[in-house]
Order: C-alpha cells, then sequence, then structure tokens
C-alpha cells in the first residue's frame, strides 16, 4: 500500500488532495468521505473551533448522488460532540429523503435519524410528523 493507516499526516494529505479534485466516480466519493470522518475523528478540535474537512462533508449533502449524501450524513452524525449547528445541515436534507418516492431512499432515513434521536431528540423533532 502507498499509505499506511497508522500514518496520520500522509492520510490527511492524501485527503487534502482527494478533497480539492474531482472525483466523478459516487462509490469513490464515499471512501472519500469515510477518509474525511476518520481524519476528522483521529484529529482534536477544541471548543469553538472549526473541524477540518467538515465544509467538505457539508458539501457532499449537495452531491447529485443519493448515495454519497447518505454517506455524508452518516458521518456528519457520527462525529464525536457534535452540535445541533453541525446536525443540522444533515437533518435537513435527510427529512427531504423522508418524502422521496423510493422506499429504501425513505428506510435509510428515518434509520440515520433514528441514531440522531438516540443522543440529539429536539434535533429530529420537526421530522416526526414526516416519519410517521
Amino acid at each position: 500500500p502507498l499509505v499506511s493507516d497508522n500514518d496520520r499526516l500522509a492520510i490527511s494529505k492524501l485527503v487534502s488532495s482527494l478533497t480539492r479534485g474531482n472525483v466523478r466516480s459516487p462509490l469513490a466519493q464515499c471512501l472519500i468521505v469515510r477518509c474525511v470522518a476518520q481524519v476528522i475523528a483521529d484529529s482534536q478540535v477544541y471548543a469553538g473551533q472549526e473541524r477540518p474537512f467538515y465544509d467538505f462533508l457539508e458539501s457532499c449533502l449537495r452531491h447529485k448522488g443519493e448515495m454519497v449524501i447518505f454517506e455524508a450524513a452518516k458521518a456528519i452524525i457520527e462525529l464525536n460532540n457534535v452540535t445541533e449547528a453541525e446536525l443540522a445541515p444533515a437533518i435537513t436534507i435527510l427529512q427531504l429523503f423522508l418524502s422521496s418516492s423510493k422506499p429504501v431512499l425513505r428506510f435509510a432515513a428515518v434509520r440515520i435519524l433514528n441514531r440522531v434521536a438516540i443522543e440529539h431528540p429536539m434535533a429530529v423533532s420537526n421530522c416526526n410528523i414526516d416519519m410517521e
């Protein structure tokens, strides 16, 4: 392998270059989102400080591929010490998927929102009507 799993600096540089580039494949984009989530989890963020690459995750919520959107929403929700303000864009997108005509999208949205509701029940309160 070109990059060791334990080499945080190399992974951070790789993610930095990939987030600036133009990746066409939705599957590759999902893998980048997972790597970004890992870099964010490994970095230490103090109160009031912005997370590295969070803007990239938020931009992935506006991707044309549903798979990438769900992966980005899941990554944002699983961040350590996530705030309600950081959750808001992901919850808004998932709420839109609750009214989708595709049952798979509705199920995936409910599943991810369920994870949020466990730790942040007030953040999901707007979605309760759509979930029923």
